[in-house]
């Protein structure tokens, strides 16, 4: 049971930091594009993948409300992804916004 969860949690671990590595190497391209050209395309296409990742994890929550919760049999559950909803959905418009970065810069 322990080498699965252990497994389990590096998995997850291992598939975060790719998706993040990901994420941060597309958006700095399309910006080191847009700001040599200027071409609007690329950033269209930033704000295209951006909101659709928005969408993507915003359907997501709602579908695992559908699915994994039942009236009241998992009220962890349920607990659980209104806390990743609610975090999501204030952090992530804060941080695209900049309101933190200059926060952020005292940290260094």
């Amino acid at each position: 049971m322990w080498f699965g969860m252990i497994g389990g949690f590096l998995f997850i671990l291992i598939q975060l930091i790719l998706i993040v590595d990901f994420a941060h190497g597309l958006a700095e391209n399309w910006v080191d594009s847009y700001e040599e050209t200027e071409s609007r395309w690329c950033y269209a296409g930033l704000l295209t993948f951006t909101f659709g990742c928005f969408a993507a994890a915003l359907t997501g929550i709602v579908l695992m409300f559908i699915f994994y919760t039942t009236v009241c049999a998992e009220c962890s559950a349920q607990a659980f992804l209104s806390i990743t909803g609610c975090l999501g959905s204030d952090l992530c418009p804060a941080e695209v916004l900049h309101l933190l970065q200059y926060d952020s810069l005292h940290w260094r």
